[in-house]
């Protein structure tokens, strides 16, 4: 609120009027005494003073600031009361009205502090011309006729004895802000920016590394490129910048709501679908999720992931669903749904002899089990190998049933926060092997690449009985063959994705996974342009990889034997699937008896183990 009563401004204008003769500076002084930094703070200058279009009626009033806004002013008031250079990188929804506050934020700091110079750096031509006409509006409507030195088409130039400008240049320009030296700067759409990197460089030079300055980004998700990896760092704390996202979700008076009466809310509770019920445990409302399921049916023609591009509900739908998923966010949120917590955590102990183990309780260990081995079950276990450093990769070790594919434990250690766990991976490989003996001799399957090969000396070294297979084929012997481990190649990499996806789109009859970390992972992959599935940066695909190895060595464990009652155990693909149907129909019943779903194999379980 202004710090001067009804009186108090009432007796500035007399004086001022007085002695000081109309014009320019008479504005300039009546401004600056009833509306500088030390009468109106920030925000209420600009709902105050800077007008704004209503978008439905087309008029011009005084701006309101929505919850997005007000949430931005206060980190900004943060930031500076905490004497720091003012850094944001924004990841949002779209109508949010992001530029439309920054450029707010600029018109005020260049008509409240002298000598100021501002810049907004739009992503093309189009847009700076728009913000540029909407600037000039806003000048325009000032209530005090602010001296202007001269009309430029691309700044906002105000005289003595305020020499403050604000420059509208655009992402086009090759070297934004070259020559220029700015306190404020703010960039709309970085991902779309050609070569951004260099572009963000150069706008980061034009601004000295200071207190009292501003550099905002805001834009939204585009796949896995630059402002992917600039904003996760700032999210991640690994630079100064502060990393913030806005759903669409995120202001419950704004726009993005419809109004229920109680039976209609019931009604789409009652026919929530996975998506839905993880908003709803996220803490929207019915209101929201109908406005939402409008959204969709009438602006997107039902493409959900469209909506998710245009209105994202969190980060990683914000990138992933603009840029190619590597598995089906649907599928893996249905499953993600169903997660629950393990029944034991703890941990392995190998005892001295390095032959026997102990299991210890602890509720931070890093090994979880949601079924404890079952006498006459078999499992299966995939591993993946870290290489035991800070801040590597993490060491996966998946155990299935290999019967119904569900898992039921996992050991993991990451040497990255929040477990900060690192463990060589000889080590790890006894480890593994331990679980394995736990659960049964299980199938084990360990990745040999890098240092999965330590592993599996470890493995042989204490005799495992039960080392998994792979089939290759050797083509100086022209002969099929079969080796310890999994290799991940460019040939098996593919196989291994598949298998996953093929699970995942089996629903009730295939894989099911109980941990969120897994999920998570998995929601956070994507296709690259080579169509290669692959983790963001900074990101890691340990766990899906470990996951994948198990489902892999179950199918090379039924086929070899290893899994008893074959037909029992084996879950039919969907191609499998549709061809006995049509077999069921269209082969005479005696013709069909004799066909089976794979051929059989006449190694003994002793020659694979």
């Amino acid at each position: 609120m202004s710090k001067l009563s009804r009186e108090e401004e009432d007796l500035i204008v007399k004086q001022i009027c007085a002695t000081v003769k109309a014009g320019p500076m008479r504005e300039y002084a009546l401004h600056n005494a009833l509306l500088g930094h030390k009468v109106v703070g920030r925000r209420e200058y600009i709902e105050r003073v800077i007008q704004l279009q209503d978008k439905k009626t087309g008029t011009w009033g005084r701006w309101k600031f929505n919850g997005v806004q007000r949430k931005v002013e206060a980190i900004r008031l943060r930031t500076q009361r905490a004497g720091k250079p003012e850094r944001y990188c924004t990841l949002k929804a779209r109508k949010w009205g992001f530029s439309t506050l920054w450029l707010g934020y600029g018109v005020e700091y260049v008509t409240r502090t002298p000598n100021a110079r501002g810049v907004i750096v739009a992503d093309d031509t189009d847009g700076a011309n728009a913000l540029l006409e909407i600037g000039k509006l806003m000048k325009a409507k000032l209530p005090f006729k602010l001296p202007v030195k001269y009309e430029n088409r691309s700044v906002l130039y105000f005289d003595e004895p305020i020499y403050s400008l604000l420059d509208i240049d655009t992402a086009k320009n090759p070297d934004p802000c070259r020559g220029g030296m700015y306190r404020f700067a703010h960039c709309t759409e970085p991902q779309i920016w050609p070569d951004p990197e260099k572009r963000a460089i150069a706008i980061e030079n034009a601004v000295p590394d200071e207190p009292n300055t501003v550099i905002s980004y805001e834009g939204t998700g585009s796949g896995m490129n630059w402002w992917y990896d600039f904003w996760m760092r700032a999210y991640r704390g690994e630079s100064d910048w502060h990393a913030l996202f806005f759903p669409w979700w995120y202001d419950k008076n704004f726009d993005y709501s419809l109004k229920l009466i109680k039976d209609q809310a019931v009604a789409l509770l009652e026919t929530l679908d996975d998506e839905e019920r993880e908003l709803l445990r996220m803490g929207l409302d019915a209101g929201q999720l109908a406005w939402r399921r409008a959204k969709i049916e009438n602006t997107f023609r039902g493409n959900v992931e469209l909506f998710h591009q245009e209105f994202p509900a969190t980060p990683r739908e914000a990138f992933i669903a603009s840029g190619r998923p590597a598995f089906p966010s649907n599928q893996v949120l249905s499953i993600k749904s169903e997660a629950k917590d393990p029944i034991w955590k703890g941990s392995i102990l190998i005892d001295d002899d390095r032959k026997s183990y102990r299991m210890a309780a602890d509720p931070t260990g890093p090994l979880w089990i949601w079924e404890h081995p079952k006498p006459g079950t078999p499992y299966a276990i995939g591993v993946d190998v870290g290489h035991g450093v800070t801040g590597g990769d993490d060491s996966v070790a998946v155990v299935i049933n290999a019967k119904t594919c569900e898992q039921v434990a996992v050991l993991l250690y990451s040497p990255r926060p929040p477990m900060r766990a690192t463990i060589r991976p000889k080590e790890f490989g006894r480890l593994v092997g331990m679980l394995g003996m736990h659960y049964g001799n299980a199938y084990l399957m360990p990745e040999i690449e890098g240092p999965g090969v330590s592993a599996l000396d470890a493995l042989r070294d204490m005799s495992y009985p039960a080392l998994g297979r792979r089939e290759t084929y050797d083509k100086v012997g022209q002969r099929t063959t079969h080796k310890l481990g999994w290799s991940t190649n460019s040939m098996s990499r593919p196989a291994l994705f598949n298998e996953i996806r093929e699970h995942l789109a089996l629903e009730t009859d295939g894989a099911r996974f109980h941990d969120h970390r897994l999920a998570e992972q998995m929601l956070k992959m994507y296709l690259s342009s080579n169509m290669r599935e692959e983790a963001p940066s900074g990101e890691h695909d340990d766990y899906v990889m470990a996951w994948g190895i198990a489902l892999m060595g179950r199918r090379y464990a039924m086929s070899s034997g290893f899994v008893a009652s074959k037909e029992e155990s084996i879950r039919l693909s969907l191609d499998q699937q549709h061809w006995k149907e049509f077999e069921a129909d269209c082969i005479p019943e005696t013709e069909a008896a004799s066909i089976t779903d794979g051929q059989d194999t006449d190694w003994s379980e002793e020659e694979w183990t």
